[in-house]
């Protein structure tokens, strides 16, 4: 990037680029941006500005190869994000992009769907399902479940987690996230969810998970 707009890519530059993006994310962004400027200059022009037009043609020729549509919102949301660096507005033709993008969709059997809700008794149903495998792996996967719906969080939010993130009062538990996708700032965030009395909630799950680990645990 920093070749094409002819200019010194000091760390303090990488650090604005970056201040709004997770590593991972402008990672990410970097690895299909190379692709875009690879192709750019095997057509010999320009990847920055975006030309809208050349953008949805190599981006139906890329996203048809992936056969599924993720790899098309990567490419996009990329090339946009490092068009913006260069370019306070987007593309003339970004409708044409957008077009492209659900055309592919559509080709590819990715309809545009509502995202639905998940139901509490749909989860009731998953958590169930573990707990009725007579074990402490089937107990904690009900919790995990449990949890992660009543506190809204991603599996990456609380994978490595141990029960010194929480804090337990009679009313509510709360639980510390060491990283979550939407710290930028790697300060940790907390996470608050009810403590209900309903059998499969998170907090009698996390109780019933305590108990049968002290069971199975000797004194050290």
């Amino acid at each position: 990037l920093g070749k094409a707009l002819d200019m010194v890519v000091t760390p303090e530059l990488m650090m604005v680029w970056s201040s709004h993006r997770k590593a991972s994310t402008v990672n990410g962004y970097a690895n299909s941006f190379r692709l875009w400027d690879n192709y750019c200059k095997s057509e010999g022009v320009k990847s920055l500005p975006v030309d809208a037009k050349r953008f949805a043609a190599w981006l139906a020729a890329a996203s048809l190869e992936d056969k599924t549509a993720s790899p098309t919102d990567n490419r996009s949301a990329a090339v946009l994000y490092f068009n913006s660096i260069v370019s306070t507005k987007e593309p003339d033709c970004m409708n044409l992009v957008r077009m492209t993008k659900e055309s592919i969709r559509r080709r590819l059997g990715y309809k545009a769907q509502a995202k639905k809700p998940l139901l509490q008794d749909q989860v009731d149903t998953l958590v169930s399902h573990f707990l009725s495998q007579p074990t402490i792996q089937g107990l904690a996967n009900a919790f995990r479940v449990s949890l992660a719906y009543e506190a809204t969080l991603r599996w990456d939010d609380y994978a490595d987690m141990t029960f010194g993130d929480f804090i337990v009062t009679n009313d509510f538990v709360r639980v510390f996230l060491v990283e979550t996708k939407t710290d930028s700032h790697k300060t940790g965030q907390w996470a608050t969810f009810a403590a209900s009395l309903r059998p499969n909630s998170a907090y009698q799950l996390y109780r019933r998970l305590v108990v049968a680990l002290s069971d199975e645990l000797d004194p050290e």
